[in-house]
């Protein structure tokens, strides 16, 4: 299930702009994180966000993306959970896949971190997506059952044979 770049890109910029207080004036953005709570548009992000959303931006601008803001949603897995995380994973043009995971429980978190909060906890028999870059040690990762994804979330995980029944991509 490749995912669609430019939405992945628009989703996890605006996330920092809905987490720092910005309203949104365009549908999309009241659709996908509504205005409650908001405090304006003249928002500050924190220095790592700022830097954050600055390669977000450098990625858009080299992908020519243009994210139909009058549209009513976004083609993000599990966009509700996703709006839970400390951490937003930036999106790669590359994609890859443990089939069939084998490794015992894991523990999916909302951030880098085993101090961030448990989103999930998948099982073997999973599939697990990697379309998103590793960061701090840490993969970002989509949980997939019978072809939907059930799960999304951080874990600090090494791939190897013996840890899934055939990788992908």
């Amino acid at each position: 299930m490749a995912l669609d770049y430019c939405e992945e890109l628009w989703f996890a910029r605006n996330m920092a702009f809905h987490k720092a207080g910005y309203c949104f004036g365009s549908n999309l953005g009241q659709a996908v994180f509504g205005n409650f709570g908001c405090v304006g548009k003249d928002v500050t992000l924190a220095p790592r966000q700022a830097a954050f959303v600055a390669r977000l931006r450098a990625s858009e601008a080299e992908e020519g993306c243009r994210v139909d803001t009058s549209a009513g949603r976004v083609s993000v897995s599990l966009s509700e959970a996703r709006k839970r995380l400390t951490d937003q994973p930036f999106p790669s043009i590359y994609e890859s896949a443990c089939i069939g995971w084998r490794g015992g429980p894991l523990s999916l978190f909302a951030g880098r971190g085993q101090d961030a909060a448990k989103m999930a906890t998948v099982f073997d028999g999973v599939d697990l997506l990697l379309q998103y870059e590793d960061a701090d040690g840490y993969s970002f990762v989509e949980a997939m059952t019978e072809g939907e994804v059930v799960a999304v979330g951080w874990a600090a995980i090494r791939f190897d044979a013996a840890s899934c029944e055939m990788m992908a991509g």
